[in-house]
C-alpha cells in the first residue's frame, strides 16, 4: 500500500523554492523603512559636514550610522538566509 501512494503521490518533501540572487536579497533588507530612514541621516550628516568642515562630528556620526546600517541588514540577511536553509 505504501509503494502504492509513493507512485500515486510522490516522495513526502518540501519543494524547494527557486532561490533569489544573494545580492539582490541583501539590497531588499537594505531598503525597509528603518534603515532608509537610517540612510538620509547618515546622508543629512555628510552634507552637513561638507558646509562646515571644520567640526568632524558630523562625519563621524555619518560613518557611525552608515556601519549600523550595514550591519544590522547583514545580520538580518544571515538570519533569513538560515531559516531559508532550514526550510
Amino acid at each position: 500500500m505504501a509503494a502504492k501512494k509513493l507512485v500515486e503521490w510522490g516522495e513526502n518533501k518540501l519543494t524547494e523554492k527557486e532561490g533569489m540572487n544573494p545580492f539582490v536579497e541583501y539590497l531588499i533588507h537594505m531598503a525597509n523603512f528603518f534603515s532608509i530612514l537610517l540612510w538620509a541621516g547618515a546622508i543629512l550628516c555628510f552634507v552637513a559636514y561638507g558646509m562646515a568642515s571644520e567640526d568632524p562630528s558630523n562625519l563621524y556620526l555619518g560613518i557611525v550610522i552608515t556601519i549600523i546600517v550595514n550591519l544590522s541588514c547583514f545580520i538580518e540577511f544571515i538570519q533569513n538566509r538560515k531559516s531559508k536553509a532550514l526550510m
